[in-house]
């Protein structure tokens, strides 16, 4: 399945609803960042997210099979 940015999504296994920051390796992320994120092990094509818990921003690298789009 393909991602944008500001799609809400959510991990298959459940989880709180995220929000996709961008695609690693795209233009949809800034390349500082993406080059970052590779950096810690992630790839091309990986899905960054970010979400809150509570009122703390947090953030994660997902494979796109991993997750599934809400409406």
């Amino acid at each position: 399945m393909e991602y944008k940015t500001g799609d809400k999504v959510q991990l298959i296994s459940g989880g709180p609803e995220m929000t996709v920051n961008g695609i690693i390796g795209t233009d949809s992320l800034e390349q500082r960042v993406s080059g970052l994120l590779k950096l810690k092990g992630n790839a091309d094509g990986d899905v960054y997210c970010q979400w809150f818990v509570g009122s703390t921003k947090k953030g994660g690298v997902f494979k796109p099979q991993m997750l599934k789009k809400l409406q």
